[in-house]
């Protein structure tokens, strides 16, 4: 009589444990405040892939467009010398059919600080029900409230005791029909 419900409940493993996990070979998507925090994304994404990620944004190269809004990086642009509002359009495309591949988005929040481009990217994220990480608890109410079952502090992680292994099966046990 009673629906059966498939629950998946999101267990958080910190990306800094994970070069042996079952989680090394999955495609990442680094959303953040690319102008703000440009240094801390690129940091995070050399060390996923040094522990078997893909990630497929942000791209490679230097910024080619210092202190404006919208962050354009040399991979970008296919090596176009002037960038339009329509080349732009198409960054921010791809990088949402990005998130729509990979299996986990990786939110960079130094200082709770997450943008409108952020937020927008983490909202289509989570309306595609992807893995949400983020480095810190997001100072938006909004944001807290509403992404409270996907987004999780990388420090409550970091005071969990169990094991790597005690995590990865605590996952599959919570992910099962009731």
């Amino acid at each position: 009589m009673g629906r059966k419900y498939k629950v998946h409940l999101t267990l958080m493993i910190p990306f800094l444990f994970l070069s042996n996990s079952c989680l090394a070979g999955k495609k990442v998507v680094i959303v953040g405040s690319y102008r703000k925090h440009l240094a801390e994304v690129l940091d995070v994404k050399e060390k996923l892939q040094a522990n078997g990620y893909i990630v497929l944004e942000p791209g490679n190269g230097k910024v080619i467009n210092p202190g404006s809004e919208f962050v354009i990086l040399e991979s970008d642009t296919k090596n176009k010398k002037e960038i339009t509002e329509e080349d732009m359009q198409e960054i921010e495309n791809r990088f949402l059919n990005h998130i729509c591949e990979a299996d986990i988005v990786y939110v960079v929040n130094k200082g709770d600080y997450i943008g409108l481009s952020a937020a927008v990217e983490i909202g289509y994220a989570k309306a595609l029900n992807k893995l949400i990480y983020c480095t810190d608890t997001p100072a938006d109410y909004g944001l807290r409230v509403s992404l409270a079952d996907t987004i999780k502090p990388v420090e409550q992680l970091l005071s969990d005791n169990l094991s790597h292994t005690d995590k990865v099966k605590e996952l599959d046990l919570k992910s099962q029909d009731v």
